[in-house]
């Protein structure tokens, strides 16, 4: 018995069972993120509005809230934007729905005529500042010219060091652009201006890089942080991939040759942002390898992320794409998945209507389908912790109510269960946007509206009276 439940709870864990709804933190606690993080990097900035008392209004100003942004203006009160929406993972995902983050401004004594902004986001704690370098701005004129030129060895033990302060000890992947001092070519370069590094925590056992990262560029003189990012969560699933690297390949040549493409070649494992490969420009994301990334409802995923090389037109095109390591399904990157689904050969234009839904007037593109049978759309049991919702296993649970769970799917080694029960127990209004083929929610509570300001217009074609006929009174049922 004590086995069969140690199973039952790695099960919990492993498929987001056990999630909670994320929360906000206060600013507080966003300050202290940051405070950590420059006095890591020995930034020489002065970061402000730590705390509530110290914003200008002694209250959050949110860029969204017009309303109270007009008031202020009127009453001729400083209305500096105070909260913004910003990203609240390293890739980007969960933006649409935890975008909400605090501003902090930063000043400089050696410099007081400039001003940046650092910013935390509320639900994940994902810090991001603001260089203060200009745009080529020099080494010499920042007054570092008498300093010497630090090795990269040197500087890269700074790095290492910024780590260890910000998300702990253990082993790391370290990507950068190494330089030599006795080429004259890259002195310089690098004695001008700084030096890039970007550092994930290796999980010991399988090598993953996990969702703790900092992003740096640091100062090639002085060693100290100009801008940079961090991002720190912990690692809520099994990090043990089930599928191989050459397997998540060949299911990634698959997913491609039902367009009428074949890949050709691939990027070996590495990072490739600001790179242009084939004519194809590569951003932030263009880190091959085995990962833990977080999903849009802050859901995480142990990841196959791979860059596939097809021809089109007899030009390179590259195919970038997540192949869950669990389960195999394919996750293309947004703009892979467009081009694929416009190309003449294709005939699949419906092909993506299962990995995007609308709430609140927002697309959210998942990274992992939805199931539609029978009618009827069901999600993973990994999701719900966003929709207000818990599973003990028998029942859903919400603000609304409760109800037995009697139709539920296994798709892709996951549990699937029914969205509009998950809806119901949770006071959500669901329906089917026919033209869209997507299902559409609103979802009220799901952001602090006291931040926010008032509810924003739902985008779309279904107005509050047409919602209303569509929609009737929610009761929770007994059986599903």
């Amino acid at each position: 018995m004590r086995h069969w439940m140690t199973v039952f709870l790695s099960l919990m864990i492993i498929n987001g069972w056990g999630s909670t709804q994320p929360t906000m933190m206060t600013r507080e606690e966003a300050g202290q993120i940051l405070l950590r993080f420059a006095q890591a990097g020995n930034y020489p900035g002065t970061i402000h509005w730590l705390t509530v008392d110290d914003l200008p209004e002694k209250q959050e100003v949110h860029e969204d809230d017009r309303t109270l942004i007009e008031q202020l203006i009127e009453e001729g009160r400083d209305w500096a934007v105070t909260m913004c929406e910003f990203t609240p993972t390293w890739l980007g995902a969960g933006a649409e729905l935890y975008g909400i983050s605090y501003c902090f401004l930063i000043t400089f004594p050696q410099w007081p005529d400039r001003l940046v902004t650092a910013r935390v986001n509320a639900y994940t704690g994902y810090c991001e500042i603001e260089p203060y370098r200009k745009i080529g701005e020099t080494n010499d004129e920042l007054g570092y010219g008498n300093l010497p030129v630090k090795t990269f060895e040197e500087l890269k033990e700074i790095a290492l060091s910024i780590a260890r302060q910000t998300i702990g000890s253990g082993d790391f992947w370290v990507f950068a652009e190494p330089y030599d001092l006795s080429n004259l070519e890259h002195y310089e370069l690098v004695s001008k201006g700084a030096c890039y590094f970007l550092i994930f925590k290796k999980d010991p056992a399988t090598g993953a890089r996990l969702p703790q990262m900092v992003e740096l560029v640091l100062n090639c003189r002085t060693g100290a942080l100009e801008a940079g990012s961090l991002y720190n969560r912990p690692v809520i699933i099994n990090t043990n991939p089930t599928i191989t690297k050459e397997q998540a390949m060949q299911a990634l040549r698959n997913y491609v040759a039902q367009f009428g493409y074949e890949i050709v070649d691939w990027l070996p494992e590495g990072y490739y942002a600001g790179k242009i490969i084939d004519h194809n420009a590569l951003g932030r994301d263009a880190v091959v390898g085995l990962h833990v990334v977080e999903g849009p409802f802050l859901e995480q995923y142990l990841m196959w992320m791979l860059i596939g090389v097809y021809r089109y037109d007899a030009e390179a095109r590259l195919v970038m794409a997540m192949v869950n390591a669990h389960t195999g399904e394919v996750i293309p990157g947004f703009s892979s998945a467009i081009h694929l689904l416009i190309a003449p050969k294709s005939g699949k234009s419906d092909k993506m209507s299962n990995s995007i839904i609308c709430i609140n007037g927002k697309l959210i593109y998942l990274h992992s389908q939805m199931v539609l049978t029978n009618g009827r759309i069901y999600i993973p049991v990994s999701w719900i912790h966003s929709f207000g919702a818990k599973w003990d296993g028998i029942r859903l649970i919400g603000r609304r109510g409760e109800m037995v769970v009697k139709t539920k799917l296994w798709r892709n080694k996951q549990l699937y269960l029914p969205l509009r029960s998950i809806c119901e127990v949770s006071g959500i209004r669901l329906w089917w946007d026919n033209e869209k083929k997507v299902p559409i929610l609103r979802v009220e509570w799901l952001k602090p509206m006291q931040y926010v300001g008032r509810p924003m217009p739902m985008s779309g074609s279904i107005d509050e009276k047409t919602e209303e006929r569509l929609l009737q009174p929610l009761s929770i049922t007994k059986r599903q």
